[in-house]
Order: C-alpha cells, then sequence, then structure tokens
C-alpha cells in the first residue's frame, strides 16, 4: 500500500528504516503549541490535470483541496508563513506539479527546514502500482514487496513516460526532513491502488485501474528484539552511503486516506452543494479541513484521529475507505509537547444497547463495573454483562441525566474507567518455598506479605486453589543453597523468584532439566523487594491471561463461531518464496534456523491484527500492526510478518496474532499496549536478572507456552459469558529444540 511504504520503509541499497508510516489518520483536535523560534513550513501538492494522458480522469478537487488547505493554514489560527503549492496545469508554470518540480520543491522545503520546524505536506491525486526496480528483487527468500510492485504517486506530466514518485522516493525525503530535527505530518489524499473500486455515482475513486484481487501489502516493522535471548530480527546491511536518522530529534505523522485494498473518492461537498468542478473534494481532505478548522486547546494527532473515525463513521457508516494514520500520534498538532494517551474507554450505543470500546484484551471482565465520564465529570455507572476480547455489552447501573443520553454528540464523548473489578480464577499460582538454612530477617516479612496478596480479591496471584496455571515459588537463598538445589550463582544471601521446574530441584545429581526462569532479588530492601515483586507478577500474570484467552479464542477454542485465523513458520529459501513452502512444524526448528513467519486470514471477514512476541520469561514485544484482508475460498490471504533466526538459546516463545473484524470498528485494533518488559528487568537498557545453567547438558526442555491454552478455564459458565464478538487469538510457539555448538 501507498502509504504503508512511503514512511515505512526507505529501502535504497536495502535499506530498511523503522520509520513510521503506513496506515489511518483519523478524527478530533489538534493543539497548536509551538516555539516561537521555529519556522511553519507547508508543501501542498494537487495533481488534478494530466495533459499528457487522456486516459486519466482529472481531479478538480485535488485542485480545490489544495487552495483551501492554503487559506486555513496562513489564517491567524496556524500561522503558517511558507507556504508551497503546485497545482493545476498552466502551460509553461514552474507551479505544475511535474515529476521534476516535484522533486525540485522537495529538496527546497529539506534546505530551509531545520530543529523545530512544524512542516507540513498535502498530497492530493491520484496513486497507482509501478513494477519494482529490479534493484529491490535481489532477496529472493524475502521479498520487499510480495506482489512485485512499488507504490507511487502520478505526478501531472505522466504519460507514455509514466512519470511516477515512488514511495521509496518520498520515504527518503521525509527521512531528511527528521534527520534536520523537523517535525513533520504529511497527509496522501489519494488511492492506494486496492483491489475495492468504489466509484458509484457522485464518487470518483482516486487511483488508476490495476491488478485485481491482489493481496495485501507486506509492510515489515522493525522492533529492537535482537536482546531478547530467543529470536534474532533478521535484517540487511544498511547502507554507509545514507546517514541513519536514528538519533534525529524530528518526528512523523502520517495519515492515509485508505487502507492498501481501497479507493478513496473524490465527491460534491457539502452535501447537498450543486454538482460542479468548483464543489468537488477529496472526501479526507474534506473532514480534515473542516476539524482543523473547529479544533481547540491541546489536541493532539491521535485525538484527531478519532475524531475523523467519528465522521467517517457519521456520514459513510462502515463502508469504506477507512483513514489510517502512524507516527508520533500523542504529540500535539503542531506543537512539540507529547501527552500520555488517556486509558479510558470509549461508549457506542446500538439502538438501545449500549456497548463499550474494550474487552478481556483491556482487563474488563463480566461484572466489571466502570465509572462513565463526560469532560473528566461523573455523569453515571455501568456494568458489563457480556465481554468478548474487543468488545462489551454494558447495563446502567446508573444512568446519566436524559439530555446526555439523546444528546449524540455528547454520547461519542462519554469515556469508561474500570472502578470495580470483579474477582476471576485467572491468577498466578506463587507459593511461598521454605529453606532450612536461610535464616535471614527479610524472611517471616516477605512471607507475611505473599500471604496478604494471597488474601487480596484484587491481587494477581493465588494459590494453587486459585490459580489457573503456571506455579512460582518465592525464597529466600543462600549462595551455597542457590548452588546446589537451583543451579544459581549468587554473592550473597537473596530472594528468588523461580519456575515450578526451577522449584523442583533436590541436588545436583537430580538436575537434568536446566534452570530456564529465575530471578535474583538482592535481600536488603523489603520495600524495593516487594515493589519488584509486584511489578513482575503482574507481568506474569498479564503473559498468562494472554494464553488463556488464546485458548478460548484460537483456531482450538470453544469461542468460536468463524475460525480461519493462523500463525505458521516457513522454511527461507534462495530460490523460492517462502510462500510457495511447506509450514514448518515445531518438531521441525532448530538453533540457527532462519524463517519466515506468516500470518493468515481464511475468514469471509477483513481483520486488524497485532503481532506480539511472547517469551517464557515475560517478555511481550509488539511486532507489527495492520490489517488483513478476508480470505477466498481456494486459499487463505497470506501476510508475511517477519524474519526471524532462532538463536541457540534455551526458553520458549510465540507469535500471538490478536485479530478484530474491520467491520467493526473503523480504527485498528492495535493491542501493543499489551507490551511489557522481561521479568526481572526493570529499565530499557538493564541486563536482565534472569539466570540460566551454563551446562548445556542440562538445557532439556519445560513444555512450550502454547501448551498453557489447555489449561485454561472452560466451564459452561464462563461460555455463556464471554461474548462472541468475531475476535480471535493465533499463536505459533517453538523452543530450541537442538543446539549447535558452531553458531552459539
Amino acid at each position: 500500500m501507498f502509504l504503508d511504504d512511503v514512511i515505512g520503509k526507505n529501502r535504497t541499497m536495502k535499506t530498511r528504516r523503522t520509520i513510521i508510516l503506513g496506515a489511518f489518520l483519523a478524527a478530533l483536535c489538534v493543539s497548536i503549541c509551538t516555539a516561537a523560534e521555529s519556522q511553519r513550513q507547508a508543501l501542498l501538492i494537487a495533481c488534478s490535470d494530466f495533459p499528457n494522458a487522456p486516459g486519466v480522469k482529472p481531479l478538480p478537487g485535488a485542485r480545490n483541496d489544495v487552495a483551501r488547505f492554503a487559506e486555513l493554514l496562513g489564517s491567524p489560527k496556524f500561522n503558517f508563513r511558507d507556504i508551497e503549492t503546485l497545482a493545476g496545469w498552466t502551460e509553461g508554470s514552474d507551479r505544475n506539479p511535474t515529476a521534476e518540480n516535484i522533486k525540485a520543491a522537495f529538496e527546497r522545503l529539506i534546505s530551509k527546514s531545520g530543529r523545530d520546524d512544524q512542516v507540513f505536506i498535502l498530497m492530493s491525486g491520484h496513486g497507482t502500482q509501478v513494477d519494482m526496480l529490479p534493484s529491490k528483487n535481489d532477496s529472493p527468500g524475502l521479498q520487499e514487496e510480495p506482489d512485485g510492485k512499488d507504490e507511487a504517486f502520478i505526478a501531472a506530466d505522466y504519460g507514455p513516460e509514466e512519470r511516477v514518485i515512488r514511495d521509496d522516493t518520498i520515504g527518503g525525503w521525509l527521512d531528511q526532513l527528521k534527520l534536520k530535527g523537523a517535525h513533520v505530518w504529511v497527509v496522501f489524499d489519494c488511492c492506494h491502488s486496492g483491489s475495492l473500486t468504489r466509484g458509484e455515482g457522485d464518487e470518483e475513486p482516486r487511483r488508476l485501474l490495476t491488478d485485481d484481487t491482489r493481496q495485501t501489502n507486506q509492510n515489515i516493522s522493525h522492533r529492537d528484539s535482537s536482546d531478547t535471548g530467543i529470536v534474532d530480527i533478521v535484517r540487511p546491511a544498511s547502507n554507509p552511503d545514507r546517514e541513519d536518522t536514528t538519533g534525529s530529534q524530528g518526528s512523523l505523522v502520517a495519515l492515509f486516506a485508505a487502507q492498501n485494498y481501497e479507493t478513496t473518492p473524490e465527491m460534491t461537498r457539502p452535501v447537498g452543494a450543486v454538482a460542479s468542478p468548483e464543489n468537488r473534494r477529496g472526501l479526507l481532505s474534506y473532514h480534515l479541513e473542516y476539524l482543523l478548522n473547529n479544533v481547540a486547546g491541546k489536541t493532539t494527532y491521535r485525538d484527531l484521529e478519532n475524531a475523523l473515525a467519528g465522521r467517517y463513521y457519521a456520514e459513510r457508516g462502515m463502508s469504506g475507505p477507512n483513514p489510517y494514520a502512524e507516527g508520533d500520534l500523542d504529540r500535539t498538532l503542531f506543537g512539540l509537547e507529547t501527552i500520555t494517551p488517556n486509558n479510558s474507554l470509549g461508549l457506542l450505543r446500538k439502538k438501545d444497547q449500549y456497548e463499550l470500546r474494550g474487552g478481556m484484551m483491556d482487563g474488563v471482565t463480566v461484572g466489571t463495573v466502570l465509572d462513565v465520564s463526560l469532560d473528566d465529570k461523573p455523569v453515571g455507572t455501568v456494568e458489563a454483562i457480556e465481554v468478548g476480547l474487543n468488545r462489551s455489552t454494558l447495563r446502567w447501573v446508573e444512568a446519566p441525566t436524559e439530555d446526555v443520553l439523546s444528546n449524540e454528540s455528547s454520547l461519542n464523548q462519554l469515556s469508561c474507567e474500570i472502578a470495580k473489578q470483579p474477582v476471576i480464577p485467572w491468577k498466578v499460582d506463587v507459593q511461598w518455598l521454605s529453606l532450612s538454612d536461610a535464616a535471614s530477617p527479610i524472611s517471616e516479612p516477605l512471607k507475611r506479605w505473599i500471604a496478604e496478596r494471597h488474601a487480596l480479591d484484587s491481587s494477581v496471584i493465588g494459590t494453587s486453589e486459585h490459580a489457573a496455571a503456571g506455579k512460582w515459588s518465592v525464597c529466600v537463598a543462600t549462595p551455597e543453597t542457590a548452588r546446589k538445589r537451583f543451579h544459581l550463582d549468587i554473592s550473597d544471601t537473596s530472594v528468588l523468584l523461580l519456575n515450578e521446574a526451577a522449584a523442583m530441584q533436590r541436588d545436583v545429581q537430580q538436575t537434568l532439566s536446566g534452570n530456564e526462569v529465575s530471578v535474583v532479588y538482592p535481600a536488603n530492601a523489603f520495600e524495593k523487594i516487594t515493589q519488584n515483586l509486584t511489578t513482575d507478577f503482574e507481568r506474569l500474570f498479564r503473559m498468562q491471561r494472554l494464553f488463556q484467552l488464546a485458548g478460548l479464542y484460537g483456531d482450538s477454542g470453544p469461542m468460536l463461531s468463524s475460525r480461519g485465523v493462523a500463525v505458521e513458520f516457513v522454511p527461507l529459501s534462495d530460490d523460492e518464496s517462502p510462500r510457495k513452502l511447506r509450514p514448518l512444524s515445531r518438531g521441525e526448528l532448530r538453533a540457527g534456523d532462519e524463517v519466515a513467519v506468516h500470518l493468515s486470514n481464511k475468514k469471509s471477514k477483513t481483520l486488524w491484527y497485532t503481532i506480539l512476541l511472547v517469551q517464557s520469561n515475560g517478555l511481550i514485544a509488539p511486532i507489527h500492526s495492520g490489517s488483513i484482508l478476508q480470505g477466498h475460498s481456494f486459499r487463505p490471504t497470506v501476510l508475511e510478518i517477519e524474519r526471524i533466526r532462532l538463536r541457540p538459546t534455551r526458553g520458549n516463545a510465540a507469535y500471538v496474532a490478536v485479530t478484530v473484524p474491520v467491520l467493526d470498528q473503523r480504527k485498528p485494533a492495535d493491542f501493543s499496549y499489551l507490551a511489557q518488559l522481561p521479568i526481572g528487568v526493570y529499565r530499557i537498557g538493564e541486563n536482565s536478572a534472569t539466570r540460566s545453567a551454563e551446562n548445556t547438558e542440562n538445557a532439556a526442555m519445560s513444555s512450550t507456552l502454547g501448551g498453557v491454552f489447555s489449561m485454561t478455564t472452560r466451564s459452561s459458565e464462563n461460555k455463556l459469558a464471554i461474548k462472541d464478538d468475531g475476535s480471535q487469538i493465533a499463536v505459533r510457539s517453538w523452543s530450541v529444540a537442538e543446539q549447535d555448538a558452531s553458531q552459539q
């Protein structure tokens, strides 16, 4: 898709940049907070006329979009004093948006931009696909573009020479702006050359006709997972001729008019206006202009995204397109301040029924009571009566006034926060392990503290009687006991957090399974120990909960009426596409293997997805988010997510895909907030306190995380209580089955 790659991948000379782009921008407000010394610069491009290509339909709305944005940005409200426009077509004019003029305009913008400058870019016109350049198609096992195409913006001098601006080129320009410290907001009001044409009636799609039935484009998002101890993310060598932008203080927000499989229309606006060229507008530009005209206060790009989604809902229901935004969305509009997003959950009304934009993945369970607020003022209370992964059905415990319930605008602004959580059986089993030779002043207070945690209804830990899976032990051990019984080398008496396999060790002779996960806390500060244990208990609970939900919502679970989402591993090959190769079974994975990870969708619905890397040490790392088309009867829609190389390190890991139907909501269901560090690690960059036995002879595998599904609660009561909202979790777990000494 045009945007994903425009920013998400600047891959010249095989360089993959972690430039966030690709996705939705949707709606609500904007804040105008800018430093006095910084400059505001805009580049507005409208390709509306194509004199060299009679077969390309003109887009008078693109020219109107640029004219209206030039007026808006230049107003006292936004105070842009440097606005360059390339629009329309006048013979011989250097203002024509030709390929060369667009290139020159970007170069001028880059040359005059500096640190903390606010840069706004609008590209309004047609989007299309062109054949990928040969130099980019030289990685047989993992193509940059599975369909062999680049996404591109059509220049006004498009014709026999097919003058276009490729995604890589735009990505390079945006790289340079960020490198100079500028804060960039780029808006693409053009189609992404998808396969679904919506050009009926007054709507004219902003794309050139392209291949149909194409699969969702791959967009690999690189998060630094190289230090996880289980898996290496394989990256091509960087291009030494290009500067790295990772140290830049600039930022980037990208707003796309449609998903890669959608078109975005040009149409007569406002509704009821005379159908004339003067009243044609791009749908995204029209709604975005309205929102910017009406924003007030400190608003972030994320707020703007939410508001935009609301306007699309109001006008088009669930029919497309679905605008998409990514980047530094928590930064204030045209400002430098970053605002922590509100974790409150939204409220929806469907006829006389009320629903919560949140479910079990957000910590909501049947019986959860939530406080309802309007503009931070409490107005009522609700209780969850049916709960799914992503949606919950509610009943009013204390209803707001009739004025609030009857006002659609007020309803859209209601937010909910969890006030009371019922007792649930899914807890981490934590026991106190008494050791006879560990006489420490901290032992008895710590034992009492754990007992107090067991007694709390709100606690995430419990005893075997109330816990669902995964037994952990806490003890105080001397260096001698830690070495003999647990194979841990510690320098002083310490507090240990041990998994079940580690706690079962009795002596060196009986130790055959190795010590996969053990965390060491210095026994010198009781308050610090309890603080760290509380953090680690929460991490273990979240990891366990994720897999318990997978047991209910996965392919083998009882909660799905429509299955069909799967994660698979396939081997990489020098001469074949991974998509053509047979998926690997778990037993075939070995240390040093290089595999590609595929997400497939055989469902009849297009899905949002979030891919998480989960490890047995508690790590949950977001890998990628996006959308994947509905499957077909003869083949699934496959998305190649990531390329990995298995390290010769003991431990278990899994890719977890959480999916939600696009028809359920316009915004992507991004579960990346589940991310957490491993147990024993409390700040980024800190070395993990997790220890493993060094003797490879003792490295037999414990059970994989995937086996946790079978331990989840599946009573008839839970079946009735959990709402089937069309969501699904797919899991593919692995462990290193064999170590190769030459690779260590």
